[in-house]
């Protein structure tokens, strides 16, 4: 498996981090044998409110849908779906609140990298 999957183009800063995590995972790709798509869904909530009204925790929850493709016969192998969540707290400053935001969405495609990485293999669609 290791190297011999393509990974599609990111379209934006959730599916670079994903992608980067996935190919981290996988080996840069030296055949092009597999073609691993992915369509990800991403929304954020306010989970804590003060009595103010104020939110002070949100959670960030992610889906991804995956196809891994044989590239000789473009026969797809498997496809699936996986999803998960984290969370940030906000802060007094706007600076850090956007930095809790963006490390949970990084963590997150971190989290959901692995659940593909983890099927693909239990998946056997690599033996042989």
């Amino acid at each position: 498996m290791h190297g011999k999957v393509t990974l599609a183009q990111p379209t934006d800063r959730n599916s670079f981090d994903l992608t980067q995590h996935l190919e981290d995972r996988l080996g840069t790709a030296t055949s092009e044998k597999y073609l691993l798509s992915t369509n990800l869904k991403a929304s954020e909530g306010a989970v804590g409110v003060t009595a103010e009204q104020e939110t002070t925790r949100y959670t960030v929850r992610a889906v991804v849908t995956y196809e891994l493709r044989d590239t000789a016969t473009d026969k797809v192998i498997l496809t699936g779906k996986v999803q998960n969540f984290t969370g940030y707290s906000t802060t007094d400053t706007a600076v850090s609140t956007r930095a809790a935001q963006l490390d949970a969405y990084k963590r997150l495609m971190v989290i959901l990298g692995d659940e593909i990485v983890e099927r693909l293999i239990l998946s056997g669609a690599f033996a042989g």
